[in-house]
């Protein structure tokens, strides 16, 4: 029998020792990326928290990187037709109204914001108790959820809105922010506002990718994930 020995090396030592087979090996994580839905899915679970906290109806999407993205808008109410066209000064009270108002921390004292965290960590107790069942599983998570706003009084001054608020990742910002800039800088109406996210989207990912697919960004996730290569480029 016949014993072979290799050489194992980190992303940072393969680029030193090997170039030509750093980039076989950066490549290889390139195609992974590009192939990853996680950070999509993330992007996509905001857009659909925000749609959902405006009380809007999100459908008919088609939401991707390097390609035509777009989406569907459907406001509530027998007068959504005139809503949609709001502008202005107009769909700024709207946004205000409907979605940033209900995520306003409410003036209340702290005493009380501690006390609804008690019930709130008591609400997620029960909720992950073995004779909860799955329907009261699901009634225990929105009433813990509903609590959120409450408790947030610990972290935030009173009429401010959390950061993050829909998700809790940063992309709950960036579509929040780029919908109040289309109706206040562009002068958009209140649909073109929430069907330019669309948009958003695609950039967000792009964004994600084109960083994620950088040498910097291979090399860390490589020592972060502690990945070795060979002198091939071949991960082991």
């Amino acid at each position: 029998m016949r014993q072979i020995t290799k050489t194992l090396y980190t992303a940072a030592e393969l680029k030193i020792h090997a170039p030509g087979s750093f980039k076989t090996a950066q490549k290889a994580y390139q195609q992974d990326v590009a192939e990853d839905d996680f950070t999509a899915n993330e992007i996509f679970d905001s857009l659909e928290g925000l749609f959902a906290a405006a009380g809007v109806r999100l459908y008919d999407y088609q939401l991707s990187a390097y390609g035509r993205s777009y989406l569907r808008a459907e406001f509530p109410g027998e007068d959504a037709d005139k809503v949609s066209q709001l502008k202005g000064p107009r769909a700024l009270a709207w946004i205000e109204n409907h979605l940033l108002g209900p995520l306003r921390i409410p003036y209340i004292s702290l005493r009380v914001a501690r006390e609804r965290e008690q019930e709130r960590a008591g609400l997620y107790a029960q909720t992950w108790a073995k004779e909860t069942t799955k329907e009261q599983r699901k009634t225990l998570l929105a009433q813990a959820k509903s609590l959120r706003r409450y408790t947030s009084r610990l972290h935030y001054k009173p009429g401010s809105v959390p950061d993050c608020p829909f998700t809790g990742t940063c992309y709950d910002q960036d579509f929040l922010g780029a919908l109040i800039k289309d109706i206040e800088a562009d002068g958009g109406t209140l649909k073109s506002a929430f069907t330019c996210l669309a948009d958003v989207f695609t950039k967000l990912l792009e964004d994600d990718q084109e960083y994620r697919s950088t040498e910097e960004a291979f090399i860390e996730t490589a020592e972060a994930n502690d990945w070795e290569y060979t002198e091939d480029g071949e991960r082991v």
